[in-house]
């Protein structure tokens, strides 16, 4: 992180130093001075320039103050140095809120941070919050990519084991009477700064879907750590070792913990942007010869098998040389379409996942790479999907790469890879799903009368449901038909209760299906194009939507979108 451009080191930094401020206050054996106020005003007005919800370390400031007070009768100094560290602090750090009053109507544009990730209402998000905390616990110690680069298992274990003995370790002087050598209230200062850090990280997880990562919890990480040596010293004195063997340990621990860094830094982290690996002749599969214009030939290609579920992966394996020098960044599409034309799953990349783009291509270079899809939970099926690759030019004017074979012949601007068979996951329902909406109803399978319609047609879709449980709320269904790569332009809406108001979900039973289906009038002046269906479960007092939930109870969303089907002049 300390390479990265992120405001949560500087947080770090700045919640680390109002606590070591507040720690000289207590050891100043003249207490509460004007300094302390310019001081920790001073600590604390960059502590909110680096991240608003700093304000919290107030806290560790203000009991550190009364602390003092209260021990040698500086009352009237406590007032004093208080109001100058506010004005202090106010000073360097008041024209950002004003800024941002002006800016955003509100001074912490914590507003503007909903419209970028989203928000919770915390009255329902407790429970999601909790399940968060291992993922919580994994980017503390090392989750790179943005998540997508684990550590192993293992050292998240191992972590939990090392944090969880050091601060049970905290107990030990109840129970075993000693000297006491670490005054109690340098103790509390440096558990306050943990449970600070870590009720702004929960609270931050309560309201908003980005909040699940270990970075929120710099500040308190060094208290943590303090913590954690303390505790397991006191472990240390319970067995019959020498005195100097705490700091061999302590040695031991941090070369241990730089090892760790290392390890991720070179083992995991770097492997991972690692330039895509080249091939021999005779290891092509599949050998085709594809020229992309003049710049690039595919040279062979492979597909990880012929047969997939919905939520199952497709590896499409590719094999470039480079031929000429490109101008620029051109990118990669995977296209999977079914019979219809309709499309199944695509994605959009740089060659080699980012690693090599075009840019830095070089006549002669080969190299390999696997471009990984997902067959969506609600495709379709049974289908037979064609795959095909191709490379574009993403800025306007936006153009394909043109395709020719070996001999020179025109093979269009995609080109055909193979087949693969797509079949449901059961045989219980239509297109099979199981879609948990908050425990309570789940979605077990969907049809379309059609996927090719024309204005003025009508498309039944029908929905598959199962209760859960008795006594289930009461829930209106709704249907949304949206254009196929923008669920917020809505064409058409729907919201009904289960068999048009005929069967609601109070009279439903634990177990019981219900077969609901729901007409769709496609308007006579409908563009033609792609649409998709976009399903959700309301309140029907709130008409809040519910949320659909995943086997570890986290909240995947509020809403499910379906297959597409196409609308024909």
């Amino acid at each position: 992180m300390s390479g990265a451009i992120n405001n949560d080191v500087i947080a770090a930094l700045s919640g680390v130093a109002v606590l070591y401020g507040c720690v000289r206050l207590l050891r100043d054996p003249a207490g509460l001075r004007p300094v302390w106020g310019v001081v920790l005003g001073a600590l604390y007005g960059l502590a909110l320039m680096s991240k608003f919800n700093m304000a919290a370390v107030l806290l560790l400031m203000g009991v550190a103050m009364t602390w003092v007070a209260w021990r040698r009768g500086q009352w009237r100094q406590w007032l004093q140095v208080g109001l100058l560290a506010g004005l202090v602090a106010a000073l360097l750090a008041g024209w950002w809120f004003v800024r941002n009053q002006l800016l955003y109507g509100e001074p912490t544009g914590f507003r503007i941070l909903t419209e970028l990730w989203g928000a919770r209402d915390p009255r329902d998000s407790f429970p999601v919050a909790v399940s968060e905390l291992p993922h919580v616990w994994t980017t503390l110690w090392g989750r790179f990519g943005y998540g997508q680069i684990p550590l192993p298992e293992g050292v998240y274990r191992a972590m939990s084991w090392l944090v969880g003995l050091g601060l049970a370790g905290l107990a030990v002087p109840i129970f075993v009477r000693r000297q006491r050598d670490t005054p109690f209230i340098y103790l509390f200062m440096l558990v306050l700064n943990v449970a600070v850090a870590f009720g702004v990280l929960f609270n931050y997880m309560l309201v908003s879907p980005a909040g699940a990562m270990g970075r929120f919890f710099f500040p308190g990480l060094p208290a943590l750590a303090l913590l954690v040596f303390y505790g397991l010293d006191q472990w240390r004195r319970l067995l019959p070792l020498r005195r100097d063997t705490a700091t061999a340990a302590a040695w031991g621990l941090n070369l241990a913990m730089l090892a760790l860094a290392l390890v991720a830094l070179f083992g995991y982290l770097a492997p991972a942007y690692a330039r895509p690996g080249s091939f021999a002749e005779a290891d092509i599969p599949n050998p085709i010869d594809a020229q992309f214009d003049n710049l690039v030939k595919l040279r062979g290609y492979a597909l990880s098998s012929d047969t997939l579920r919905p939520g199952e992966p497709l590896d499409v394996d590719l094999y470039w040389e480079v031929t000429g020098q490109p101008p620029g960044n051109y990118l990669l599409f995977v296209h999977v379409r079914d019979e219809d034309g309709l499309m199944v799953v695509q994605r959009d990349t740089h060659p080699g996942l980012g690693k090599l783009p075009s840019s830095q291509w070089r006549p002669g270079d080969r190299f390999y790479e696997t471009v990984r899809l997902y067959i969506p939970e609600t495709a379709y099926v049974p289908r037979t999907a064609t795959v095909s690759i191709g490379l574009y030019a993403p800025t306007p004017p936006a153009y394909r790469l043109g395709i020719t074979g070996p001999g020179g012949e025109a093979w269009g601007d995609a080109l055909e890879l193979g087949q693969v068979n797509l079949i449901p996951a059961g045989d219980a329902h239509p297109n099979p799903q199981n879609q948990n909406f908050n425990d309570e109803i789940r979605l077990v399978g969907y049809e379309y009368s059609q996927r090719l319609l024309h204005p003025g047609d009508a498309l039944t879709v029908t929905l598959y449901w199962e209760a859960l449980r008795d006594k289930l709320p009461d829930y209106l269904v709704q249907v949304h038909m949206v254009g196929e790569y923008d669920e917020n332009q809505v064409w058409l809406t729907s919201d009904w209760r289960p068999q048009a108001g005929q069967l609601p979900t109070p009279e439903w039973a634990a177990g019981q299906i219900v077969r609901d289906s729901h007409l769709v009038l496609l308007p006579a002046d409908l563009p033609p194009g792609v649409y998709r269906i976009n399903v959700a479960l309301l309140d029907a007092t709130s008409r809040t939507r519910q949320n659909i939930v995943a086997e570890d109870g986290h909240w995947i969303n509020d809403h499910l979108l379906l297959a597409p089907f196409h609308v024909e002049p």
